[in-house]
């Protein structure tokens, strides 16, 4: 392990992250490490690492790669790349507005508001198919990272977990009308978590494809709201929330 890393801590609705810009300091991350750090009691504590790294290619700003706490590298994650839009601000990697940012199974697109909210482009959701437990029926898709979603009465259930599904992440959705679900996630690799941002994604593509919800809807999480947009199939998902840094330190 290097001698220090200098990171910052973030949170999307209190989907929480260690962004660390790699560009600088050229640190080869191997899982041990990262378990490490997202270690909440030795280490700093959080739910991904995400890490910054120099663009490989044409058309593309910066790398961009997640890290699961169990040290697992994943392709999505929407309240990550809101938290990253805002470190390459405010740390003036970059003086655009817009941004493209490609991990290992996306290419998303990043644009500050106005108002200090982040909206992403997440992609077009595909590969969608029926899933069925022994308590639960729902759909299966991917946006960069699988997704099962089931519709619920109670969100507040005790019972609700990851269903021993542990290779995907697990959505459960109450419709309270069509503008409006509340949700819960269970992340692969990391638990359930305050806020998912694909998976608030993917929970709308759902509730849209079975008719139940329109076009824009507010998705109500553990830790606050996000505004998701789908014009349906073949098009992508526009995800806009809050971005907000905790604090800055270094890892000796």
């Amino acid at each position: 392990m290097p001698s220090r890393i200098i990171f910052t801590k973030m949170h999307g609705l209190g989907n929480d992250f260690v962004v660390i810009n790699n560009i600088d300091q050229k640190i080869d991350f191997s899982a041990e490490m990262i378990s490490t750090i997202s270690n909440r009691h030795f280490g700093i504590g959080c739910d991904q690492v995400l890490i910054l790294e120099k663009a490989t290619e044409a058309n593309i700003d910066f790398n961009y790669r997640i890290f699961n706490s169990d040290g697992s590298e994943v392709g999505q994650c929407g309240n990550g790349a809101r938290c990253l839009a805002k470190f390459i601000h405010d740390k003036k990697l970059s003086d655009k507005k817009q941004l493209n940012v490609k991990t290992i199974t996306s290419i998303l697109e990043l644009t500050l508001q106005k108002d200090g909210d982040v909206s992403v482009r997440m992609g077009i959701p595909k590969d969608f198919r029926p899933i069925q437990t022994l308590a639960f029926s729902g759909l299966q898709l991917s946006l960069g990272n699988p997704h099962a979603v089931f519709k619920v009465d109670n969100i507040k259930d005790s019972g609700l977990s990851n269903l021993g599904l542990d290779s995907i992440n697990i959505g459960f959705m109450k419709v309270i009308d069509r503008t409006h679900i509340k949700l819960r996630v269970f992340e692969r690799g990391a638990g359930e978590t305050q806020a998912c941002g694909s998976g608030a994604c993917a929970a709308v593509v759902v509730g849209i494809k079975q008719n139940e919800l329109d076009n824009t809807v507010c998705v109500e999480l553990t830790g606050g709201k996000l505004y998701v947009s789908w014009a349906g199939e073949g098009q992508p998902v526009i995800m806009t929330g809050p971005a907000v840094t905790v604090f800055e330190g270094i890892l000796p």
